[in-house]
Formats: structure tokens, sequence, C-alpha cells
């Protein structure tokens, strides 16, 4: 992936209170002519480990953005064991393009080091 195709993200941290909208706009404004897609990633809490009503009030407030095609789509980071069989159909219907997993390392060597098995 180039630099010129490599998505720009806006980070937006769950849990603190912000105007998600605002912050979205601004961003949007000084990425404006550079010609980079553009994604808005929720972080700081496992997506979906928040309640169903909550993420598709988050989502809800990006679909204008994802609509008229000013933001690429949405990532959100998820931990493993939150992952259900319906996961991907919601966030994907929410336009969720990428779900970063929240996994320490698949070695269970590296685990043990960590003490994380």
């Amino acid at each position: 992936m180039t630099q010129s195709t490599r998505p720009r993200i806006i980070p937006i941290f769950l849990g603190h209170t912000q105007d998600r909208v605002a912050i979205v706009e601004t961003q949007l404004t000084r990425f404006a002519g550079e010609g980079r897609p553009v994604q808005v990633g929720f972080y700081g809490a496992s997506f979906l480990g928040l309640g169903v009503d909550e993420r598709q009030r988050l989502l809800r407030e990006l679909t204008p953005f994802v609509s008229s095609g000013r933001i690429a789509g949405i990532r959100v980071t998820a931990d493993p064991s939150d992952v259900l069989p319906d996961s991907a159909a919601e966030l994907q219907s929410g336009g969720v393009c990428v779900v970063e997993l929240n996994v320490c390392s698949m070695n269970d060597d590296v685990l043990d080091l960590a003490r994380r098995r």
C-alpha cells in the first residue's frame, strides 16, 4: 500500500465525551485535497463489547459521512471473545470496513513469556 492509498484515520476514543461529528468535520477539512481515503476509527475499548444500542448509535452518527463517500469506512477494535457469528453482518451494514482484533500474540511461547496464557 503506497502512501497515497493508505487511508488517513480519524481516531475517536470510546468513553470520552466529545462531539464526534465535529471532530470528523474538522479532520475532513484538514485532509481535503490530499486525495487519500479517510476512515474513522473507534479506539479505547472493544467496540463489540459495547451494547447493541450504543454500537448502533455510534455507527448512525457516521452514516451520512459513509453514505456521501466523505469517509471510506469505519474501523473498530474488538476483543476476539466479543466476536459473535452475526457480528460481521451488523458491522458491515453500519459501514465498518476493518475490525482490528485485540490479540497479544498467536505464538504460545510469546504468550507464556508475557504471562498471558
